[in-house]
């Protein structure tokens, strides 16, 4: 495998204050997951009268790039419960402030 090649397959670099987790959702909760989420209901994501390349679903709250504002979005689904009950134990707050979610898929 050439040097370039093997880049590829290394840790990501990430942004500053982002964090990967190996295996933070394991292998049954991910398929579980991902068979609710090819249920939802995915729109077309726009970025102001382009069609971007994946599709999205927002809760919570959404942001129309269209109209460059944040506005109320239905209600996460309750399948999306126990995972943001695992990210709010794991950033050590209250389920209840992670408030927003996006889904995305390409």
């Amino acid at each position: 495998m050439k040097h370039k090649q093997a880049e590829l397959f290394a840790a990501p670099v990430l942004p500053e204050g982002f964090v990967f987790r190996l295996d933070f959702i394991p292998s049954g909760e991910e398929r579980a997951l991902l068979d609710e989420i090819a249920r939802l209901p995915l729109a077309e994501a726009k970025y102001k009268q382009y069609p971007a390349r994946r599709r999205i679903a927002y809760f919570g709250f959404g942001y129309d790039f269209v109209s460059n504002r944040i506005g109320e979005a239905p209600p996460a689904p309750p399948f999306l419960a126990p995972l943001r009950d695992k990210v709010a134990a794991w950033m050590g707050l209250p389920a209840a402030e992670l408030e927003q979610a996006v889904v995305a898929a390409l």
